[in-house]
């Protein structure tokens, strides 16, 4: 059940274009040169394994695990590393009979997985852009 790195790529690429494009107060650009700022990263190698088992020691279930290193680059030449622990998500999803219900299956979880950490992604972002004052968390008493 491989899962061609063209196709994680799009995948993951696709989410965080979603997430972020659909935030009011960010703006996707194609020009890298006056883009306020840019992330960069690479996907890491997925992870699989099984998760349960029937009698006759063929998997139910399987666990997929996304991790991304990303980090942001802002125009005044700062760098901004994300924090790995919320580059990281694993969910599990169900095996089958038929490989393609299995394949399905798995491109499903990682399409989850990829709109969750996007979601990280772009909240991050938006404290990048504009952070929390100090002592406002302390403030609400």
């Amino acid at each position: 059940f491989v899962v061609q790195p063209a196709t994680i790529d799009r995948i993951v690429t696709d989410a965080l274009r979603r997430e972020v494009g659909g935030r009011a107060r960010l703006r996707l650009t194609d020009d890298v040169e006056n883009a306020e700022l840019e992330v960069r990263g690479r996907i890491r190698p997925l992870e699989t394994s099984s998760r349960s088992f029937s009698s006759f020691v063929a998997a139910l279930e399987y666990s997929l695990t996304l991790e991304l290193d990303l980090e942001v680059h802002l125009a005044s030449g700062d760098v901004v590393k994300l924090d790995p622990t919320m580059l990281s998500e694993t969910e599990s999803y169900l095996a089958s009979p038929d490989v393609e219900v299995t394949r399905t299956n798995r491109l499903e979880a990682l399409r989850r997985l990829s709109d969750q950490i996007a979601s990280r992604v772009a909240d991050t972002i938006e404290l990048i852009e504009r952070p929390i004052p100090e002592g406002s968390a302390s403030e609400g008493g």
